[in-house]
């Protein structure tokens, strides 16, 4: 788990939850701040991916060490913003202003509810040096804005349903109550004493939404596709800065077309490969020295993705280019895409 400190100087899922509700009690917040750690969202760049930002003008103290778990599901918006580079977390707090909570913020790949089939995801990070309240009585609801590129931090969203939850290091602080893109009315709590899951929380009928306050921000970048004469299959690229973020390259086929072998090379700024097992020829930059690798795929019942990744991420300013070249009979079809990637 990654530690990101702020220095206070410086400063739906369709299925529903098929158990009993339990009610816990909520606090009215005084007052409410925002704040962020590194630098905002580049907006030319990104997408919203997932936004749970509806105030409701409350929050709820689940105890030190108790994990609080809400869970939703990404806007329907295409592969390209599934990595997350910027995103915004919410709590309230009375304690005093110097001595804010430490918050672990965690989310869970897949996650419907209900504390079944708990995934661990891309995000395990803990905030510390957090204001408190600035008020003499009261809580302040703080949002606070957290540059994952900047810090290291950046991961991977799958597409449809995830988990996200919040641990507080203090009996004074817990999440802002906030709707949105949460759709279920409930969250579950894994256990401090125990470590086991406990589904089906919420905050009373006519009480605020049981959601808490987060938002994922995503990569967005042009791409190409389809070019060539290749009529069932169409290529898409997506590149990012982050850490081991590389550039991720889509294969669609319609209708669903088997193939033997997938090839990703490496030459930096050239548009010229070898031929690779099965037929498949891929051209893509992404830094000197890297030795082709052969992927063995088989069947393309849709869409694909897999990385070309380097250590450092996806070098900016760069022009990317990648080929999909099979035989038919006689004729042969290619299809070809390009991506300029620029942060």
């Amino acid at each position: 788990m990654k530690t990101v400190s702020f220095a206070l100087a410086g400063l739906a899922i369709l299925a529903s939850v098929a158990v009993a509700q339990k009610q816990v009690p909520v606090q009215q917040v005084k007052g409410e701040k925002s704040f962020q750690i590194g630098a905002p969202a580049p907006k030319s760049v990104t997408a919203i991916v997932y936004s749970n930002t509806l105030s409701t003008g409350y929050y709820s103290t689940p105890g030190p060490g108790e994990e609080w778990l809400d869970w939703g599901v990404t806007r329907p918006l295409t592969p390209e913003h599934g990595t997350i580079i910027y995103g915004t977390m919410g709590y309230a707090t009375s304690a005093p202003l110097g001595s804010g909570p430490t918050v672990v913020w965690k989310t869970y790949d897949g996650y419907t509810g209900g504390c079944v089939s708990l995934s661990p995801g891309g995000l395990n990070v803990s905030v510390t040096g957090l204001p408190g309240t600035i008020f003499t009585t009261g809580g302040t609801g703080w949002t606070v804005g957290l540059n994952f590129q900047g810090a290291g931090l950046c991961f991977y969203l799958p597409a449809g349903p995830f988990g996200y939850s919040f641990t507080f290091n203090d009996s004074v602080s817990g999440p802002l109550l906030n709707s949105g893109d949460s759709i279920a009315n409930s969250f579950d709590w894994i256990k401090a004493s125990t470590g086991s899951c406990a589904p089906g929380y919420w905050f009373g009928a006519g009480g605020p939404w049981a959601g808490f306050r987060a938002e994922f921000i995503g990569w967005k970048t042009s791409d190409s596709a389809g070019l060539g004469n290749d009529p069932t299959m169409q290529l898409s690229m997506r590149g990012n800065s982050c850490p081991g973020g590389g550039i991720y390259i889509s294969i669609a086929s319609s209708p669903a077309a088997a193939f033997s072998a997938v090839g990703v090379g490496a030459v930096v700024g050239a548009g010229i490969g070898g031929p690779l097992p099965g037929g498949a020829v891929w051209d893509i930059g992404l830094a000197p020295g890297v030795a082709p690798v052969a992927l063995i795929l088989g069947l393309f019942p849709g869409t694909i993705e897999f990385p070309a990744t380097t250590p450092a991420g996806a070098p900016a300013g760069m022009t990317y280019a990648a080929q999909w070249v099979q035989k038919i009979g006689p004729v042969i079809y290619t299809s070809n895409v390009a991506l300029l990637f620029v942060p």
